[in-house]
This record gives structure tokens, sequence and C-alpha cells, in this order.
């Protein structure tokens, strides 16, 4: 094994013990999130060809600002979502509480299990 190897194998160990998680997500998800931004950009060629490479550094800087605006928009899009569903699942599981029947309550149990038998 060469010194690189045993310092990638060494860096990969101790990734695994503080953070396994990323280290999962980097072996396993990062070749395909790779592979679909690959093919995005290969889908793009026909259409944009080389144009993003001739670009100024400025304009591109602009693009990734226009699209740092649009995630921040999606993102609010699917908070509101997200907000939605959980006061919706709120609202049910009060519902659900309400439905109860009262003998299943804990004071109505905490009560009959004080009362001495006869």
């Amino acid at each position: 094994m060469t010194k690189k190897q045993e310092r990638e194998l060494a860096f990969k160990q101790a990734a695994l013990k503080s953070a396994p998680k990323s280290l999962n997500a980097l072996e396993h998800d990062w070749p395909e999130f790779s592979a679909l931004a690959r093919t995005r950009m290969v889908r793009g060629i026909p259409v944009y060809g080389d144009a993003t490479f001739k670009k100024s550094l400025d304009a591109i800087l602009v693009d990734i600002e226009e699209e740092l605006l649009d995630w921040a928009n999606y993102s609010f899009m699917a908070w509101c979502r997200v907000r939605e569903t959980r006061n919706l699942i709120r609202s049910k599981v009060g519902e659900m509480k309400k439905c109860q029947s009262p003998n299943t309550t804990n004071s109505t149990v905490a009560r009959k299990a004080r009362r001495p038998r006869r």
C-alpha cells in the first residue's frame, strides 16, 4: 500500500468514527448525484453549447445569484407545504385525542388504581 493509500484509508477510518452519515453519503449517494448532474449538463449541450464557458465571470456570478434566488423561492414554497402538513397533522392528532374514550385516559386509570377493592 502506498503512503497516499494509507493516508486515504486513515482518513476514511477517522471519518467513519466522527461522521458516519457524511461518509456514507459520499460513498453511496455522491456517485448518483454526480451522474445526475452530468446527465443534466449533457442534455443542455444541444441548447447551450459552450456558451457558459465563454461567459465572463461576472455574467456567471449573475446567473448564480439568480439561481440562488430561485432556490430560496422553492425553499419557501416547500417550507409552506411542510408547515401546512405539520399543522394538519397536529389538528388531526388533537381531534383523535378528543375522540378517545374517557375510560382510557390516564386520570381515570389512576383513580381506578387507587380505589380499594371490596
